[in-house]
């Protein structure tokens, strides 16, 4: 593929010349508490819920955790190119804490609208968090360095979000030990599964705070010059439409990114449905397919690390075609015997998550170093936009296909892969030679 007018230009952009290594670990911490405390609160809600009867709170804690990124991401990535992006991390996992404190109180006097202020204030604590993060990689770390930092982040990200998720059920569950009857004075020790839930929530709340504080601050050399985006949304489009003008592969990285969220969304929708109805398997078994996806794509993401950011089409796009024609082996699980019919979904959708993970962290990483510093958030914003978009857009695709079999359905979502992956290639073809 040709170099473009637009590749010579950015180029030019000198972001680091040695890795700072020492930031790692309190973006890891900090990074990996926010996105246990997003699946640990919102699941213990969900659970909770559904306990309780409230079969549309489910819906609604979706729609409101991803509402601020569709409505907010434009503002908040202007505001990670005008400030030090370590005071906006430090001031939004402050805010993290403020919303578990509020959240532990609501949980324990059953305060519903309360819980639900709080998802949606973590929704917004999130739009505003990771712009800012996310844009500060460059800031520390070369270029070549930042798909070894995505791959790590995605990692520990990840293990954060399945041990947030395993561990709510866990603490709900729990019964206070006998020895702490003499509490009973002070809180209602019947609700000690949501009282440990609450001091989980604040801990790691807490334990994020204290880490952005170890991050190094680097002063805003090249604040944007752009007036305050009013428009929000709309302006999310516009930045959108002026990629797709201007800049065809940081257009096309973006558009990557946003359908891997779109694919997953419905993908775990599915993939439930498949073990639980289709195949008969136990919650145990059903509980472990979607967990063998999000392995599959750590080790994809390790796998990807050495891959350049300017050339992150070169694994992207194969990456691209082997998730998809992976999705097409399941439905022959009908070929298959009872007995080896678990594994082989274990198999198949291992093999999905190492080619989604090779096909997201060099797309990612592109869309980190590409734009210049003082237009960075404005494109991770644009980025973050696009991708929840995506992931709503799933949920009214996932309606019809909810009809199918589960397995005919993520056959489907293979064709969709395909389809998606082979006009990325065709796109970036034509246009390397029209910007040539």
């Amino acid at each position: 593929m040709t170099q473009t007018n637009s590749d010579k230009q950015h180029e030019t952009t000198k972001i680091v010349e040695k890795d700072n290594w020492k930031a790692l670990a309190p973006m890891g911490i900090a990074f990996g508490m926010g996105t246990f405390n997003d699946n640990f609160f919102k699941q213990t809600a969900l659970l909770l819920s559904a306990s309780s009867g409230f079969a549309d709170i489910q819906t609604s804690a979706t729609i409101l955790f991803a509402l601020p990124f569709v409505l907010c991401s434009t503002w908040a990535g202007w505001l990670a190119d005008k400030i030090s992006k370590q005071t906006i991390v430090v001031w939004a996992k402050f805010l993290e804490l403020i919303a578990m404190l509020i959240g532990a109180v609501s949980f324990y006097h059953a305060n519903w609208n309360g819980v639900m202020a709080v998802i949606f204030i973590m929704g917004l604590q999130s739009t505003i968090f990771s712009p800012a993060l996310n844009g500060s990689i460059p800031d520390n770390f070369r270029r070549e360095t930042v798909p070894t930092v995505n791959a790590i982040l995605k990692l520990f990200t990840t293990v954060t979000i399945l041990i947030g998720i395993a561990l709510s059920g866990i603490s709900l569950d729990l019964h206070a030990p006998e020895s702490f009857a003499f509490l009973n004075e002070y809180v209602n020790m019947e609700l000690f599964g949501i009282l440990t839930v609450a001091i989980i929530a604040v801990s790691m709340a807490l334990i994020g705070f204290i880490a952005t504080l170890f991050l190094k601050r680097i002063p805003n050399t090249h604040p944007t010059q752009a007036k305050f985006p009013l428009w929000g949304f709309i302006d999310s489009v516009r930045h959108f439409v002026f990629f797709y003008k201007k800049d065809p592969k940081l257009f096309a990285a973006i558009s990557v990114e946003a359908f891997f969220y779109f694919i997953a969304t419905i993908a775990v929708l599915l993939i439930n449905n498949l073990g639980l109805n289709e195949l008969g398997f136990s919650k145990t078994k059903t509980s472990l397919m979607p967990v063998s996806l999000m392995v599959g794509i750590c080790l994809g993401s390790f796998i990807a690390r050495k891959c350049l950011p300017s050339k992150w089409y070169s694994y992207a796009v194969p990456a691209g075609f082997i998730m998809g024609i992976s999705l097409l082996f399941i439905p022959l699980i009908q070929l298959v015997t009872p007995d080896t019919a678990f594994f082989y979904t274990l198999l198949v959708f291992s093999v999905t998550g190492v080619a989604a993970g090779a096909y997201l962290i060099p797309a990612v990483s592109f869309i980190q170093v590409r734009p210049s510093p003082d237009s960075r958030g404005k494109t991770l914003g644009c980025s973050n936009f696009t991708s929840f978009v995506a992931i709503m857009f799933a949920g009214v695709v996932f309606l019809p296909l909810a009809t199918l079999l589960p397995s005919t359905a993520l056959l489907v979502c293979g064709i969709f892969a395909l389809i998606f992956i082979t006009s990325v290639k065709a796109f970036l073809k034509y246009k390397s030679h029209t910007h040539s």
